[in-house]
């Protein structure tokens, strides 16, 4: 729970697995204890430029589902949980995958 704005990844990302045109990925959080408040998802072409608007999600979600398409090849997902008290920030984490053919 704890990522400065600065923090970036800068390591090489071990795919475990490639996608196909049509499949669905689905990303969840229900586990996580205590639950964030809040979930940013950003996309970012390969070398590291936001490409897309973030979105927020709400924190009585739990996750979310991305279709494998050609239009989301060769990109990174990036997601930020963020845990807050008195709309506060108190703490954050982030993990990031890529999605390559």
């Amino acid at each position: 729970m704890d990522c400065s704005a600065e923090d970036r990844l800068n390591h090489q990302f071990n795919n475990q697995g490639q996608a196909q045109i049509g499949d669905v990925i689905r990303v969840k959080w229900d586990n996580m204890n205590p639950a964030p408040n809040k979930v940013e998802i950003k996309e970012y072409t390969n070398e590291f430029h936001q490409i897309v608007d973030t979105q927020i999600i709400a924190d009585e979600q739990n996750g979310f589902y991305i279709e494998v398409t050609d239009t989301s090849y060769n990109k990174i997902y990036e997601l930020i949980f963020i845990w807050e008290e008195n709309e506060k920030s108190v703490g954050k984490s982030r993990l990031a995958f890529p999605l390559t053919n």
